[in-house]
């Protein structure tokens, strides 16, 4: 019967060192171009957020009467 032995071949599964990871880090931190991405995605967060708080207010359509034409004359 064929089976898989997943726990010997782990050894061949490439995991980065500690140094590696600090170094890619420290580049993606220092970059001005990430820091301006996460302002912008940081601002439409909450503007998305500001914007789903404000509509959750009184979203009842203004009853038109019938016999009234809507436009100009209904507020």
């Amino acid at each position: 019967m064929h089976t898989l032995k997943l726990k010997y071949i782990t050894h061949e599964f490439h995991y980065p060192d500690i140094h590696e990871s600090a170094a890619w880090m420290r580049h993606v931190l220092s970059s001005e171009f990430f820091w301006a991405v996460f302002a912008l995605v940081v601002l439409i967060g909450i503007l998305v957020t500001l914007a789903i708080l404000a509509s959750t207010g009184n979203l009842q359509t203004p009853e038109v009467p019938i016999d009234r034409p809507y436009y100009p004359f209904f507020p």
